[in-house]
Formats: C-alpha cells, sequence, structure tokens
C-alpha cells in the first residue's frame, strides 16, 4: 500500500469518503430504530425526543411551536432552547414517528460531525483516507459518542464544527471570502438553533482561539476578521427565532442564579485519565458500567492508534502534514478546552463565570469535545505524516518510548479488568448510577480488545507502516471503533436499566404485585419526599427552568412546598424493565411526558384497554388527589364485581354489587389520597373495564393528577398506548383558588394558551391562580387591560374590583415576532449571498 493510494485527491476518493462519512452514522442509529429498538435512553428519552416531538406536531399541522400542550403552564417550545424547534435537525420529527424520526435526526448529527472531521482534515492539508478515518474517529468515538444521551449537544457539536471548517478554509484561502462567509454563518447559526449552551460555549472556545492565533500568524488580515463578524452578526440573526424568545425565560432560569463556584462543577478529573488509553478502564464487578453516566460525557478516548499518533504529534511536531499554522491553532485550542474542561480544579473557574453567557455552563467536562476536536485532527496530521516515512517513524526513539508506555498501560488496564477486576474500584470510584448490565459479564470481549490493543502496539514499534503491518492496524482501529459504539449507545439502550433516577418511586411500584400500572411520578414523589423530607434525586429537578428552558416552570404549590421545579423523569427504559418482567401493559407517566414511546414500543400491543384477567385487575392510582368517588364499569354484567381502595394513610376500603351488575361505585372519604385500586368479578373471563375518578368541585386541585394539562373541563378521557382511564371533572373547573367572597360562575382554559372565567367579588380581591408566573401572560377585565403579577410562590396573580367581571387570560410567545422577524431578513440576506455565489460560479467568460 503506496503513499499514492492513501493521499488520492481524485474526485472518486472525495466521493466514496463523502458516501462513507455520510452512511456510516445514519445507518448505526437508523438499522436499529427500524428493527424496534432505536437508541433513546436518558435525557434524550426524557427532555429531547418529547419536546422535539410536540415541536415536529405542531408543524406538521401549519402551527408555530408557540404552546407546549405537554405543559399547559410551561415554557412554550419556541423558547425553550432544548426544544431545537427551528433547527433544521427537526424535520425528522415532522414527517416520521418519534423513534425513527430520533433516530434520523441522531445519525445525521453524527454525519454532519463526521464530514465536518473530514473536511477540516482536508482544508488542514491531511490526504483523503487519513482524513476519512478521522472523520469517523471523531464522530464515532471520545467526547461526541459519549454525548450521544444528548441529542441537541450533538447537534449544537455538528454545528461549530462545520462552522471551523469555513473557518479554516477562510483562514488558508480556499474557496472565496463569501463561499467561506455563508458556510460560517450557517454553521454556527445551526449551533444555537440546537439549544445547547454548552455545545455553543465549546464551539465559541474552539473557532475563538483558532481566529486568534491564525491572525497572530497572518493567515487572517484585517478583510477576514470583517467577514467573520459579519458572518457572527448574520449567524444570529438567523438564529434570531430560537434565541430571542429563549432570552425571556432566562431571568427566570435556576442557571441565571447560578453561585460563582458551580462554573466549576462536574469537571474532569485525573481519575478518569486511564480512560484515555483504555475507554473500559472502569466498572469490573459494578452493574452501573453501562448506564447513563460512566464513562458518559468524560470519554476521551480517540482509538488506540489516535492517542499513539497524538504523542508522536507531541514529541515530533514536524512529523506532520498539517499546513503551516494549524498544528499551534489546534494545540492552543485543546490546552484551552482542557482548561475550561478542568473546572474547579483549576483557580480560573471563577474567572469563567464572569465571563458573559460561560456562567450558564453544566458540568465543565463538557468541553472536552474541543480537545477531542483538536486531538483528533493532531493525531490525523502525524498518522498521515508516519504513512508516508514509515521507516522515520519507526526509529524515533521518544515515539517509541511513548508507545511502550502506551502500550503497557492500555494492556495492564485491560489485564486487570479481566483477572481482578475488583482491584481497579479499590482505587477508581467514578461514584455512577447502578445501572445496565456488569461488564464482568464481557470479559471474553476485553480479551479481544487486549489482544487488539496489544497488537497495535507491537506493529507500531517494530515494521514499517505497510503491507501486513498496515492491515492489523486497520482492523485494531475497527475494533476500537465497534467498542466505543458498542459501549455507549448500544449497550446503553439495548441493556435495560436496573435502576434509574427515579428509583424511589420506581422501586416502590416495582415491589407491588401489579398487573396494570398507572403511575405518576410526579405527584408520587412529591407526596413521599414532603411526607418523608427525603432529599430529591437532583436529576428530577436539576434540569427545570434552565437557561435552556426545556421544562415545566411547574405549578406553584409544589414549588413552594418543594423549594425546587419538578420535572417528571421516567425513562422509557424502564418502560421496558415494566412490559419485559412485570406484564405491565399499560403505564400512564405525567401530563408532561406522554409523547415519547419507549423503546420497545414495538413489543407493545397497539390496543390494549384495560380488562379483568382472570376475574381480577390491580391499578396502581400513582396517589389520586381531591377524588370523591371511583366508578368500575366492565363491559358485560357479572354475577359480583368488587372493588378495594387503598388509601396513602394505610386503610383500605371497599364496595361490591349484591346482584349482577356492569358497574360498582366507592365513595372516597374527604382529605384522602387514592393509591392503588383493586377489581375483582366472579366471572372469571377477560372482560374490559373502564376506571373512572370523579374529583368534587371544592377539593378539586390542577396540580394533581386529575389536571389532564390541556382542556379539563371537557377532557374526560386520557387515552395512553390504546388504553383508556376516563376522569370525570366537575363543571365549573376550579382553576382559581377559593377565596373569601369570590364565586366563580363559569371558567375554561384552551390549549392555545387562554383562560376565561365570570367571577363575582364582593370586595376588591386579589386573584391567586395556580400557575406559575412566566413571562407572555396577560389579562383583561371585561376588555380593559389588567396587570399581570406573581406572590411571593411565584403564583400568578390579578387584581379585580367588587362585582361581576369577566377575566380573559392570553398567553404569547414572548418576543416571538421580533425573532421572526429578524430571522426572516437574516435568511434573506444569506439567501441573496448564495444567488451572488452562484451566479459568479456559472458565469461564463466571453471572448
Amino acid at each position: 500500500m503506496d503513499r499514492a493510494a492513501l493521499t488520492t485527491t481524485g474526485d472518486a476518493g472525495a466521493r466514496r469518503a463523502v458516501v462513507i462519512l455520510i452512511v456510516v452514522p445514519i445507518v448505526l442509529f437508523v438499522v436499529p430504530a427500524l428493527a424496534g429498538h432505536p437508541l433513546l435512553f436518558g435525557d434524550n428519552a426524557t427532555q429531547n425526543a418529547p419536546l422535539r416531538t410536540l415541536v415536529g406536531l405542531d408543524l406538521r399541522h401549519g402551527s408555530w411551536p408557540l404552546w407546549d400542550p405537554a405543559i399547559w403552564s410551561g415554557v412554550p417550545l419556541a423558547a425553550g432552547f432544548n426544544a431545537g424547534a427551528f433547527s433544521p435537525f427537526i424535520i425528522p420529527f415532522i414527517v416520521l414517528p418519534t423513534g425513527l424520526a430520533f433516530s434520523v435526526a441522531a445519525g445525521s448529527a453524527f454525519a454532519t460531525i463526521a464530514l465536518s472531521g473530514y473536511l477540516s482534515a482536508r482544508t488542514l492539508g491531511i490526504g483523503v483516507k487519513v482524513a476519512t478515518v478521522a472523520g469517523l474517529v471523531l464522530a464515532l468515538t471520545g467526547a461526541a459518542i459519549g454525548q450521544s444521551v444528548h441529542l441537541d449537544m450533538i447537534e449544537g457539536d455538528a454545528g461549530w464544527m462545520l462552522a471551523f471548517v469555513f473557518l479554516a478554509r477562510l483562514a488558508y484561502g480556499r474557496s472565496s471570502r463569501l463561499a467561506n462567509a455563508l458556510g460560517l454563518a450557517a454553521g454556527f447559526a445551526l449551533d444555537v438553533l440546537a439549544g445547547a449552551p454548552e455545545a455553543m460555549l465549546a464551539g465559541l472556545v474552539v473557532l475563538a482561539v483558532a481566529a486568534v492565533v491564525w491572525t497572530l500568524g497572518r493567515r487572517l488580515d484585517v478583510r477576514d476578521l470583517v467577514v467573520i463578524a459579519i458572518c457572527a452578526l448574520e449567524a444570529l440573526m438567523l438564529a434570531a427565532i430560537q434565541w430571542v424568545p429563549g432570552l425571556a425565560f432566562t431571568a427566570l432560569s435556576t442557571r441565571a442564579h447560578l453561585p460563582p463556584h458551580y462554573a466549576g462543577a462536574g469537571p474532569f478529573s485525573g481519575i478518569f485519565t486511564p480512560l484515555a488509553v483504555y475507554p473500559m478502564a472502569f466498572g469490573g464487578e459494578l452493574i452501573s458500567y453501562f448506564g447513563n453516566y460512566n464513562p458518559y460525557e468524560i470519554n476521551v478516548s480517540i482509538t488506540a492508534l489516535g492517542l499513539a499518533f497524538l504523542l508522536l504529534a507531541a514529541v515530533r511536531p514536524r512529523a506532520s502534514t498539517l499546513r503551516r499554522g494549524a498544528a499551534p491553532a489546534l494545540w492552543s485550542a485543546a490546552v484551552l478546552s482542557m482548561l475550561f474542561a478542568l473546572g474547579g480544579h483549576t483557580p480560573f473557574a471563577h474567572l469563567v463565570y464572569r465571563l458573559p453567557l460561560f456562567d450558564l455552563q453544566r458540568l465543565a467536562s463538557r468541553y472536552l469535545i474541543g480537545v477531542d476536536f483538536a486531538a483528533v485532527l493532531l493525531a490525523a496530521g502525524s498518522a498521515d505524516w508516519a504513512l508516508a516515512h514509515p521507516d522515520s517513524f519507526r526509529h524515533h526513539l521518544p515515539t517509541r518510548v511513548a508507545l511502550i508506555v502506551f502500550g503497557t498501560l492500555a494492556v495492564g488496564f485491560a489485564l486487570v479488568e479481566i483477572v481482578a477486576p475488583a482491584a481497579l474500584l479499590e482505587h477508581f470510584n467514578v461514584v455512577s448510577l447502578p445501572t445496565g448490565i456488569s461488564l464482568a459479564a464481557l470479559r471474553g470481549y476485553l480479551v479481544v480488545m487486549a489482544i487488539a490493543v496489544g497488537a497495535a502496539t507491537i506493529v507500531l514499534l517494530g515494521s514499517p507502516l505497510r503491507g501486513w503491518a498496515l492491515r492489523i492496524l486497520v482492523l485494531v482501529l475497527v475494533l476500537d471503533v465497534a467498542n466505543q459504539v458498542l459501549e455507549f449507545p448500544l449497550l446503553s439502550s439495548l441493556s435495560p436499566p436496573v435502576r434509574m433516577p427515579t428509583a424511589p418511586t420506581v422501586a416502590s411500584l416495582l415491589r407491588r404485585p401489579l398487573r396494570y400500572v398507572v403511575y405518576d411520578p410526579e405527584l408520587y414523589l412529591y407526596e413521599s419526599l414532603i411526607a418523608t423530607d427525603a432529599q430529591p434525586d437532583t436529576n428530577i429537578y436539576a434540569h427545570t427552568l434552565s437557561a435552556s428552558g426545556y421544562s415545566s416552570l411547574g405549578l406553584a404549590r409544589y414549588d413552594a412546598a418543594t423549594g425546587t421545579k419538578p420535572e417528571s423523569t421516567f425513562d422509557p427504559a424502564d418502560l421496558s424493565t415494566l412490559v419485559r418482567d412485570f406484564n405491565v401493559r399499560l403505564v400512564v407517566t405525567s401530563r408532561r411526558y406522554f409523547a415519547t414511546e419507549a423503546p420497545t414500543a414495538s413489543r407493545l400491543p397497539a390496543s390494549s384497554p384495560l380488562s379483568l384477567r382472570d376475574g381480577r385487575l390491580d391499578v396502581y392510582a400513582g396517589d389520586l388527589t381531591g377524588v370523591t368517588k371511583l366508578t368500575a364499569t366492565v363491559a358485560s354484567p357479572v354475577r359480583r364485581l368488587a372493588m378495594s381502595v387503598t388509601l396513602t394513610s394505610g386503610a383500605t376500603i371497599q364496595a361490591a354489587t349484591e346482584h349482577r351488575a356492569s358497574s360498582v361505585q366507592l365513595a372516597i372519604p374527604g382529605g384522602e389520597t387514592v393509591q392503588s385500586v383493586r377489581l375483582s368479578a366472579s366471572k372469571g373471563a377477560t372482560l374490559p373495564v373502564r376506571v373512572v375518578a370523579v374529583a368534587s368541585s371544592g377539593a378539586y386541585l390542577l396540580g394533581g393528577p386529575l389536571d389532564t394539562a390541556l382542556a379539563p373541563s371537557s377532557w374526560h378521557e386520557l387515552i395512553v398506548r390504546g388504553a383508556a382511564l376516563a376522569f370525570e371533572l366537575p363543571e365549573p373547573a376550579h382553576w382559581i383558588e377559593p377565596e373569601q367572597g369570590l364565586r366563580v360562575l363559569d371558567a375554561s382554559q384552551a390549549a392555545s394558551g387562554t383562560i376565561t372565567a365570570t367571577v363575582v367579588t364582593t370586595h376588591p380581591t386579589r386573584l391567586v391562580l395556580p400557575f406559575a408566573w412566566a413571562p407572555g401572560w396577560s389579562a383583561q377585565l371585561d376588555g380593559h387591560p389588567a396587570p399581570v403579577g406573581s406572590s411571593p410562590s411565584d403564583q400568578m396573580t390579578v387584581d379585580v374590583g367588587a362585582g361581576r367581571q369577566h377575566l380573559v387570560m392570553s398567553y404569547h410567545a414572548p418576543r416571538f415576532g421580533e425573532g421572526l422577524a429578524a430571522s426572516a431578513l437574516g435568511l434573506a440576506a444569506w439567501f441573496v449571498g448564495a444567488l451572488v455565489l452562484t451566479r459568479r460560479r456559472t458565469k461564463v467568460p466571453t471572448s
């Protein structure tokens, strides 16, 4: 295999490379989805995919995503950065089911990363084949594949890496300034539209450092800097439809009120360094190894070969095919990104917090993507040189010493894992969630990887890089990439977790011998935590009300009671466990989490109404508050129908029919909360049954599970996975808290974000609504504007005078019109530039 074959620059080689870089990541994600197992888990399942599904529904029906129907009092989708409402990656969610849409979007984002890595490498002077390998390594190993739990971050990283391509082309005079300007603006706009502040900040560090280094090295002149400034403005205009309404919520964000030390939280620690030489360095007997966090977000392994050639780039800087000035820019970006990633381990964390926007970062270790990007390109430059100078590479003493140390560490970790995994745990404790399967179950796989890493080291030390030696290295590279792909999205998705962050509630649920489950994790969690004064799992709450704005602003009653903002996290992987291990066929999570099907949705029945099986049915109600009566109705009369209800107080109440009947009713004592319902019938056959919970108007709480979130006064039946649980709601729906001297004659609420009510007061009264205050609310009393305020517990308030008045409260996404106009103007400018560029390229010179 000669140098010419390795550095093909012909169109055919480039076309093949582009096809490979696009097809491989998309196939990786789409094929499991088509097989019924989309690689959907963790934050993607509980946040990114559900919100994008709601956006897709809105756009599919021709309406702007200005209201989140699953979060009646919450953040509009357009202002929730994490919904990615206007990112190009939202398109699959408009036309495809959630699981497949997510897979196409994720595959496309990883393909964009791979293609950006390839184009960056080619622009910086690396040959086609090595550049192709660099693109795949960048996308499918290290920090990128480690962030596959966060679709928004992957989309954002794809955006800034694409912007880097055009920044590099601008620095090295590839293409015209106009072409590079259009690409640079589009890339960074894509980063902003993805909605992940972490990706924006990581990209900003890399792009800014590269621009400064290339300016000092006179690669970029004054005209180029003007172009970059214009591109930044154009990118902000293109993405204004996302960030302008989003900033309206930033003041409410928990991130906007974080203490300075938070900027250094979640740093990369030296304890994780072994992951660089062997990505399976931790785990051992822990069942937590293939969970959501270990070593998620801290993966720094760019393959054994990648690290070997990075060492070569460090000890022999001239042994590289990178163009002049490229290596200093990449090393500078890597070093500064690592300083940011070290977070609180450096004295600079408090200074970082003072920088505009950098106080919004969650987990400093997420800057590792910048280190990864620079390291892959540096390693690719050295690998390209080594293939052209195999003998010089083999006889370089510092390189040989580095390789011996590297190989010994990598093989050593693998062997310790195989022989004595507990020894590693004694010295390296990564404190992760006990989920997934044990690493010990894969010892045969570890043996293969140990042999592969050892073979790579021996080949690099003892043989010129040609013929059989090169083939072995290619095999080692494929195994190493496959290792990380298997380790991160595949095993984490296909191995249902044993326990997830909602463990206290899920564990209680699973201990019950129930056949059917109706489960509201939000209310059950609150009830349990308030009663026991327990410490809530931070993962339940940490994401809510962030600058990303991707969760409900919450119901202020619970905010006041718990001192936090609620977020339901019931991972679809848990649903898989319920379906598989506990024969649960009906699962209703919270009203705020209904749009995403479980990864194993193909195994769920398409239509499965509640049924008495062998004359028996158990329903876990998930704590129904404010219920006055329960009614169960079967499809045909039976000789005896009995209902037994367990209350959260521990009491059990019962009712039964004394003659043939098709329904049974049970009154619930005032103030009690229903926890579980058991039905039994004399007939042993399978009978469909409908369970109805009736709430009293006086005790009805909007924050309870009977709040169906869309239109409580008219929505009497909640359909989930084809099964029905009906709610009969009294009229009027009392969403206004009772006040002395106040009567609500009628009230209604619409899914579009409008509340109307006719109220009669005997004296001037301050109405306190159970919704949390948010920007965008307005009120009118008898057609006249009325100010909307907030109570000490952040509930919305409206002051009304004495007498009979008609109240209308409306919600409009704040500043959406301004953002839409700015984006429209930016898009028009971009297309004008593209049109000018097209005409320049197609203009035929005349003689």
